[in-house]
């Protein structure tokens, strides 16, 4: 089945009963069995369900996600080889240990994650794209995810991803 990645708007339509969106998106939640979802986008669901729907509801919402359709991506979880092992040439010397590449590699990688991010927001800086939007590009690009659930579709739109010619945006 096609990957998706979730962004805020999408969630907190889904999560706020009274959203006007909410309608709209139950069905394409119910359609995919895993929805990623940047650990970055937390923040601001949580801020924008709290604000809308009261604090009960963020409750309910992070309660809720263990059993969800969505799976949470952190920026350092990434799927190189490198994450997993130390270069060949380093390794022979056997001068760390396997958990020391392994931390090292997790730090590079989310350093080049929020790099990306960077590089995307200063690209776009006349459009002016949200850094969680931003995040949630980024994170499509390193999973090679071509379709994103949003309700802010604008900065979407906008991004010409580096893995395809552009995002197909639900609903």
């Amino acid at each position: 089945m096609e990957r998706v990645i979730a962004d805020t708007g999408f969630v907190v339509a889904l999560a706020n009963r009274s959203d006007q969106y909410h309608a709209n998106v139950v069905p394409i939640y119910r359609q995919y069995p895993q929805i990623f979802l940047p650990q970055l986008v937390l923040v601001e669901v949580a801020y924008l369900i709290g604000r809308d729907a009261g604090i009960p509801t963020v409750v309910k919402f992070l309660q809720s996600l263990p059993d969800s359709r969505f799976e949470l991506v952190a920026a350092e979880d990434q799927d190189i080889a490198l994450a997993r092992k130390p270069p060949a040439r380093l390794k022979a010397l056997s001068l760390y240990p396997q958990a020391f590449w392994r931390r090292q590699c997790c730090k590079l990688c989310a350093i080049g994650y929020i790099i990306r991010v960077a590089s995307i927001l200063e690209r776009y800086i006349d459009s002016k794209v949200d850094f969680v939007d931003a995040c949630v590009m980024a994170m499509a690009e390193r999973l090679n995810i071509l379709t994103i659930l949003t309700i802010d579709q604008r900065d979407f739109r906008l991004f010409r991803p580096s893995h395809c010619e552009s995002f197909t945006l639900l609903p």
